[in-house]
């Protein structure tokens, strides 16, 4: 920053890094994709690609024709969620451009809106509105992980056994920021039945979930009687002091 003052003057520059914050690369890139299919669209009935600068009724009535008429390069119906996914991108892009227009909440996109919730039906009938969940790793290939894990000595396992089990029990999204988790991203509670377990207490940004959220993550990973699975999080200070020692090296 520019300056250490309660109220510094930023220069524009900072302003700007501070806003490119807000959207993960991910999160553009979803955004241009969005942007492009849209001007494609509109190039190809014959309209000018530059929607940001439409009147009202006008942006309503494209996206309206837009949301019934899209189709994949195959020609095919868009997933549903790739048809949302696309309408999210629009409307960021406009709010980014300093747009007050909302395509999905506004009172003046009601035609649209209603052609957006009419092909959504289209696809549940065509079998494209559901939603790919991973499967559940099968048992034997648990007791695979744990045989694995099992070598203690080696300290590269006791590293993959802390981030699995982050990872599995705790219900992140993934690989991505767990260098940067800290004993103080955790806490430990007990149920009504008095078994303790680990939760994640604090809640960290990522690629696909940029906005703050309170709630943290929901999942928890239960104490086993007899048995400490805990340690995972006692470690995690290991770990991180680990990493801190590898990189200087």
């Amino acid at each position: 920053m520019a300056s250490s003052a309660r109220f510094p003057s930023l220069t524009a520059e900072e302003m700007q890094d501070i806003l490119d914050l807000k959207d993960s690369k991910s999160t553009k890139d979803s955004t241009k994709y969005a942007t492009t299919v849209l001007r494609d669209f509109l190039s190809s009935k014959g309209k000018p690609e530059n929607f940001e600068d439409f009147p009202t009724p006008e942006l309503d009535e494209q996206l309206s024709n837009f949301y019934l008429e899209a189709r994949t390069k195959a020609g095919k119906l868009y997933k549903k969620t790739s048809l949302t996914s696309i309408r999210f991108g629009i409307n960021r892009h406009l709010q980014v451009k300093n747009h007050r227009t909302d395509i999905i909440n506004g009172d003046d996109f009601i035609k649209s809106r209603n052609s957006f919730k009419a092909v959504v039906k289209l696809l549940k009938r065509e079998g494209k509105a559901s939603i790919e969940h991973h499967v559940d790793m099968p048992p034997e290939d648990l007791r695979k992980l744990y045989a694995y894990f099992s070598d203690s000595s080696s300290p590269k396992r006791l590293l993959e056994k802390v981030f699995f089990e982050i990872v599995y029990y705790l219900c992140r999204r993934g690989r991505e920021g767990l260098r940067e988790l800290t004993p103080a991203h955790f806490g430990v509670k007990e149920d009504s039945s008095g078994l303790k377990y680990v939760y994640q207490k604090i809640d960290q940004l990522q690629k696909n979930h940029q906005d703050d959220d309170e709630m943290g993550n929901s999942g928890r990973m239960y104490e086993v009687p007899g048995k400490s699975n805990m340690r995972s999080i006692i470690i995690l200070g290991l770990k991180i002091n680990y990493f801190r020692k590898r990189d200087k090296k």
